[in-house]
């Protein structure tokens, strides 16, 4: 919301918060006390921190120990195509989860998505498809087009059928439900990592 706006809602005698931008992890933190305390309940935004810090910290915890060559590159579809600008919120659920961002490694501009050539050239070892449909056809057509894709079949994940699906509202969550992403992400990526023993391959 413009400036202007806020300032003619507090003109009008309406409270307004000011959020900040979310990018990252510690903005979701920032902004869940800020709201917290704007409407005098600290002690259930520390409740909703609590939880988002153990989830953080079990990925943590599970992923420590994976070295940087074992490190899996991941690459997000949505209905648009492969995203994952680098300064995204997802860019960081990615880094919180242990994996590597594919599309911050070619540097791809803010709102675009890339071509079969750019995904080719990330190769990633395993994709992941949005899902917002009940009996996740929306998902479902998306992975459909991206392994049935001629061009991406001699991308990894396209030849080893490695992907898995994540509600679209975890992809970009700036609420205490990114550490739901970020869980869910790491156990679909390193699964072995998430196992009693807990050593990833």
């Amino acid at each position: 919301m413009p400036a202007e706006q806020v300032d003619a809602l507090r003109a009008l005698g309406i409270p307004v918060v000011a959020c900040r931008q979310v990018r990252n992890l510690d903005d979701v933190i920032y902004n869940i006390r800020l709201a917290a305390d704007a409407v005098g309940e600290p002690e259930r935004g520390q409740a909703l921190l609590a939880e988002l810090d153990e989830k953080v910290a079990h990925v943590k915890a599970r992923t420590a120990d994976i070295p940087p060559e074992k490190r899996r590159v991941l690459l997000g579809f949505s209905s648009m195509g492969a995203f994952g600008h680098p300064d995204g919120l997802f860019h960081d659920i990615c880094r919180q989860s242990g994996v590597i961002n594919g599309a911050a490694r070619i540097h791809m501009a803010y709102g675009s998505h890339l071509s079969d050539e750019q995904i080719l050239q990330i190769d990633p070892d395993i994709m992941m498809f949005v899902d917002d449909g009940a009996a996740n056809d929306y998902g479902g057509q998306i992975r459909d087009r991206v392994l049935g894709d001629p061009a991406l079949q001699t991308a990894k994940a396209v030849k080893n059928r490695r992907f898995f699906f994540l509600k679209d509202r975890y992809r970009a969550s700036n609420t205490q439900h990114m550490g739901d992403a970020i869980l869910q992400i790491a156990r679909n990526v390193y699964p072995d990592a998430f196992t009693e023993s807990g050593t990833a391959k």
